[in-house]
Order: C-alpha cells, then sequence, then structure tokens
C-alpha cells in the first residue's frame, strides 16, 4: 500500500506536484535569465575601455580587469558570438591555470 493508504496518489496531488515542480523550475529559469542578462548587459565599470580594445583590435571577444584602477576594481567582458560567451568559462580557467603555472612552477 502507498502513503494514502492505497497505490496510486489522488489526481489532485499528481497535478498539485506536478505544478509545484513546473513553478520551481519556471523561478530557476528566471533567476538563471536575469543573472545572463545581469553579466550579458549590464556596463561596467570599465565597459567604454572593453568597447575600444574589442573594436581597436577588431576582435570576437575581450575580457578586461583592472584591480586598484582609478574607477576601483572591475572587469568587462564583450563578445560578439554566444557560442563564444559559453566558451568564456573554460578559456579563463586556462588563462589561471597558466598563470599558476608560470607562478608556482615547483606545483605543476
Amino acid at each position: 500500500m502507498g502513503r494514502y493508504g492505497w497505490d496510486e496518489k489522488p489526481r489532485y496531488v499528481v497535478e498539485m506536484e506536478r505544478d509545484t515542480a513546473i513553478r520551481r523550475a519556471e523561478k530557476a529559469e528566471a533567476a538563471l535569465a536575469v543573472l545572463e542578462a545581469r553579466m550579458a548587459q549590464g556596463p561596467g565599470k570599465y565597459d567604454g575601455y572593453a568597447t575600444w580594445i574589442r573594436e581597436l583590435t577588431d576582435a570576437a571577444g575581450v575580457c578586461v580587469m583592472v584591480i586598484g584602477g582609478n574607477k576601483g576594481t572591475g572587469f568587462s567582458v564583450q563578445v560578439i558570438d554566444r557560442e563564444l560567451a559559453k566558451d568564456l568559462p573554460r578559456l579563463l580557467r586556462l588563462v589561471a591555470d597558466n598563470i599558476d603555472q608560470t607562478e608556482n612552477p615547483a606545483d605543476s
């Protein structure tokens, strides 16, 4: 016997659980969209410099990181192609690993 004293859940329970799952998925999707919109569209402190570098170099994308600059610390990322944006985390990890190996050659 099931939790409710019979083998199947009542239809209203199944529908309520389904609706709850759908609402949770929609909320997660909406939160992700807001995060992507903030990352993709919000001009940062150094966005003008990123635009200037991207246009000057005719690049498909640029990452500008400023530490302790005259506008404070910040970064700006601009990419033309959405597929490139998907690869950015992997590319940035490669850069970080390269820096780490350069600074700490005995650890590698």
